[in-house]
């Protein structure tokens, strides 16, 4: 196969190849791709670069969520339903600022709803202990809920 650059002739090749997208940095190693003897020219099969192209859309097309929030962010973060948002803000589990007619949420306040470690605090907690700690935190509000029922419940006993 000849360069369409300098016409020089074409080797095949396993190359390193680093691609850049949205800020990061990805590197492919052993691509196979056709390389000019002459002018260094690098040619990749159709086949390779859609390769390629997925590869980095799910390593590096994941949502990245903002310091601050609002309620169809937090929802999409937490992967539950805006009224559950809501419903979690009335309950107090969430704290947030109330902006105009819309509510703002800090990354932190989400993460302190699970205990768990932010990400400028990951090298100090494991993220083991983080989650005990929420199973802990999940199983506390359980029984809070229970006991909020059952009182409900003997509530509506009197009154009848």
């Amino acid at each position: 196969m000849k360069c369409p650059i300098c016409g020089g002739q074409m080797a095949t090749k396993k190359v390193d190849v680093d691609e850049t997208w949205k800020g990061r940095t990805i590197t492919f190693r052993g691509i196979e791709a056709q390389v000019c003897d002459d002018c260094g020219e690098t040619i990749y099969d159709a086949a390779v670069v859609a390769l390629m192209e997925s590869l980095i859309e799910s390593t590096l097309g994941k949502p990245e969520y903002p310091e601050i929030m609002n309620v169809e962010e937090v929802s999409r973060f937490l992967r539950v339903t805006p009224q559950t948002v809501y419903n979690m803000l009335r309950d107090g589990r969430i704290q947030a600022t109330k902006v105009g007619r819309e509510w703002r949420f800090t990354k932190e306040a989400i993460m302190k709803i699970f205990d768990l470690p932010t990400p400028a605090l990951a090298r100090y907690r494991s993220s083991a202990c983080g989650a005990i700690k929420a199973k802990e935190a999940m199983e506390k509000y359980r029984v809070k809920l229970r006991a909020k029922a059952e009182k409900k419940k003997e509530e509506a006993g009197k009154k009848e």
